[in-house]
């Protein structure tokens, strides 16, 4: 990046700060569509980087339990130490008959407990509240570990999340679980190959049979169309020179396992990075 004289044009940091700050507006203060129900999020930290990105599901051949058309998830995510994350997420979605509209507003932290450099294990632990755009809905309070384990040009990362309800309209003793988790490998610096799964088990103590519990499973195609992000390379980010920033795109289908599930649900992750 070219100096600027006398120190007076804006750095790229606050560009991205800039930038970024505009996206949480948009994400906070406008009723635009997204979601991001079906993605699996890395522990990695990497101080400095910012990312935005919209995960978006729709489905075909609906389940006895999910009534949805559609569902996206915009997220904003700023690194702003080796090991803290702020995140800020907006849930809409479609039920079958009715407009797409926001459901909760989430925002929170996410700390690495142990770090990757290269091959190894990376663990982090992520809160957020949720707050609720629908009245007599309760609040979420989100929280749980993530974990990445990378061998070589293969990785395998899980997210197991408890969602606990908040407020006057809560069920004390209801205690959901979310676990979410991705096999992968890497054909090259651009492109990878997995298999990824989710499973979503509405109440812990009234879990019912698996039948009754959504779960699926499917292949997926990642693409970096613009650079490396470090978060998702199983290369040591730390060892090669950092990128400008980076465009993902993450696509694939998921077949449902259980009669409450749709039976096809088609993701679609867009996301771009900035340093």
């Amino acid at each position: 990046m070219n100096p600027h004289i006398g120190g007076k044009a804006p750095s790229q940091a606050a560009w991205h700060a800039v930038a970024l700050a505009a996206f949480l507006v948009l994400l906070f203060g406008t009723s635009l569509p997204a979601e991001a129900q079906f993605h699996v999020a890395q522990p990695d930290v990497v101080k400095g980087e910012a990312v935005v990105g919209d995960h978006a599901a729709v489905y075909s051949d609906h389940g006895t339990e999910e009534k949805l058309r559609q569902g996206h998830e915009v997220e904003a995510i700023y690194d702003f130490t080796d090991r803290w994350e702020l995140v800020a997420k907006r849930l809409f979605l479609e039920p079958i008959g009715e407009p797409l509209e926001a459901k909760n507003y989430q925002l929170g932290l996410h700390y690495e407990l142990v770090q990757r450099h290269g091959e190894g294990l990376a663990l982090a632990f992520r809160t957020l509240y949720g707050f609720s755009a629908e009245s007599g809905v309760p609040d979420d309070l989100i929280y749980g570990p993530l974990a990445r384990l990378v061998l070589g040009k293969n990785s395998a990362t899980i997210n197991s999340f408890f969602v606990s309800q908040v407020g006057p309209d809560a069920d004390p003793g209801s205690v959901a679980l979310r676990v979410n988790w991705q096999m992968r490998r890497e054909l090259g610096r651009s492109v990878g190959l997995g298999v990824e799964g989710y499973s979503d088990i509405k109440d812990l103590a009234h879990a019912g049979s698996f039948e009754d519990q959504l779960h699926r499973l499917g292949p997926m195609l990642y693409l970096d169309l613009r650079g490396r992000d470090a978060k998702e390379t199983n290369f040591d980010a730390e060892a090669e020179p950092r990128q400008s920033g980076s465009l993902r795109v993450a696509t694939g289908v998921l077949f449902g396992l259980s009669e409450a599930t749709s039976d096809v649900t088609f993701k679609l992750d867009l996301s771009a990075a900035f340093y």
